[in-house]
């Protein structure tokens, strides 16, 4: 009977390292799959602060290339006043004059709003992508927990029923040996 128990309490330590190793490796996997996660968020995070600095830097060579034009402009005026003088004058019918400083600053307003549309959406696509991300890994995770509370609950039941046929297999062979009483 000592030798029994000992045998039992052997399987049972075996039994409870299975069960550490199964779930060091389940941990281990969720880990890995959750450094890859965050390496992929940290890529897509590079690469959308990539296109904003690519759009931020689209805006000032296209505000350089607004003043560069101005500044042309401003000495083609200069040069063909300087030709005319005085000399000439001219009247001529037009309708009212379009003034461009207001309508380059609606030009800039819009290209300004696009931007920042642009920026919010990225930042809702992102947010909508971590929290799919985040309920995907909660999912998961209650799937796994689950799963391990499954597989102990049924090595438990495994390891009683192995208990009770050794236990039932002594009976056997205790009645085996024992000699049959003449009636």
């Amino acid at each position: 009977m000592v030798n029994t128990q000992i045998v039992l309490d052997i399987d049972n330590a075996k039994l409870a390292a299975d069960d550490f190793k199964v779930k060091y490796e389940n941990e281990l996997s969720i880990r890995i799959a959750l450094e890859a996660d965050i390496a992929g968020l940290r890529k897509l995070l590079d690469d959308l602060n990539l296109t904003r600095m690519d759009l931020e830097s689209q805006r000032e060579s296209l505000k350089d290339e607004l003043a560069a034009l101005k500044r042309d402009h401003e000495e083609d005026l200069a040069a063909m006043r300087s030709q005319i003088g005085g000399q000439v004058n001219v009247k001529v019918d037009e309708g009212p004059s379009i003034d461009l400083n207001q309508t380059m600053s609606e030009i800039r307003e819009h290209y300004d709003g696009l931007i920042n549309k642009n920026c919010k959406d990225l930042e809702l696509w992102y947010g909508g992508k971590s929290k799919a991300l985040e309920k995907e890994m909660v999912s998961q995770t209650e799937t796994l927990v689950t799963s391990c509370t499954e597989m102990k609950d049924l090595k438990s039941t495994l390891q009683r029923l192995q208990t009770e046929l050794q236990s039932q297999q002594s009976m056997q062979e205790t009645f085996d040996l024992q000699p049959v009483a003449s009636l």
